[in-house]
């Protein structure tokens, strides 16, 4: 796997793994945790990289994910680096002026959300940004108002799988470069609004070939729990390690529950300090 692109990976490793679980998330309905394989991964992630490119996503453009921890949001990260795009994700309990400002500031013109109150949010911002042009939904049980510009991520996975872009996307894939940024995670910094650090693929790639050597421990039989928001850079970074090196990964949607999902997936007891983190 050395130097491999985040282009590249998931349907990388989806030749390697086939139908080995990649991801697991809760069904709130069914309530138990469903698995996506790598291979739906990487089907998915190619559908959603033609859909994004249909609606117009161009190279270098920057898309928000203002959302909790879900296999979408993952999906969305990988498609957007098919199409050398970049992600700007945002912590899901972000006010209308905070998500405001980082889209005015990154000049996102495409959001994805989460649920109802993600989705409430980004209606304010729509109505007053100048950059803000579309809000994809996650969630199929939030309620809209018959906004204009706005649709579910099953309309846009819709919109993917009657495209015919597949050679357009992989001739934006096939230049994707180290040097292209991935990534603007916005921190708080020490005063002022929020800075935006831009993470080049390069710095991933480098942290994937540094993790390598000095984690040997871990290998595709293990599992991890994404509880920490993927807005953060620690379980980000983690994450794509973990799909690096086909670590299942458990997508853990709401903070507060992280004792319940290591109690039922994991069966051990938490410690006090990841006590004290949720």
């Amino acid at each position: 796997m050395k130097n491999v692109h985040f282009a590249d990976l998931v349907h990388m490793q989806a030749k390697k793994y086939g139908e080995k679980a990649a991801l697991y998330y809760k069904d709130e309905k069914l309530n138990r945790w469903v698995s996506i394989s790598w291979n739906s991964l990487s089907e998915q992630v190619k559908t959603i990289a033609k859909a994004l490119f249909e609606i117009g996503v161009g190279e270098y453009e920057n898309l928000g994910i203002f959302s909790q921890n879900k296999p979408e949001g993952i999906i969305v990260d990988y498609a957007a680096f098919a199409n050398r795009a970049v992600t700007v994700p945002m912590y899901a309990t972000s006010s209308s002026q905070q998500i405001n400002y980082i889209i005015n500031d990154a000049e996102i013109a495409v959001l994805f959300v989460g649920e109802q109150v993600q989705y409430d949010v980004a209606c304010e911002v729509l109505k007053k940004s100048k950059y803000l042009k579309k809000i994809v939904i996650f969630d199929e049980n939030v309620k809209t108002n018959g906004e204009e510009n706005v649709m579910y991520f099953s309309d846009l996975m819709t919109i993917g799988q009657k495209s015919t872009a597949h050679f357009e996307v992989n001739a934006r894939q096939t230049h994707a470069s180290e040097d292209d940024l991935a990534t603007i995670m916005y921190t708080s910094g020490t005063t002022g609004d929020p800075k935006g650090a831009m993470i080049p693929h390069s710095c991933y790639q480098e942290a994937m070939r540094i993790h390598d050597i000095r984690i040997t421990s871990v290998s595709d039989k293990d599992s991890s729990l994404a509880f920490l928001p993927l807005s953060h850079i620690f379980e980000r970074a983690w994450t794509y390690f973990c799909l690096y090196k086909a670590i299942e990964v458990y997508v853990n949607l709401r903070p507060q529950e992280i004792q319940q999902s290591v109690k039922e997936k994991f069966h051990i007891k938490l410690t006090p300090e990841v006590e004290y983190i949720k």
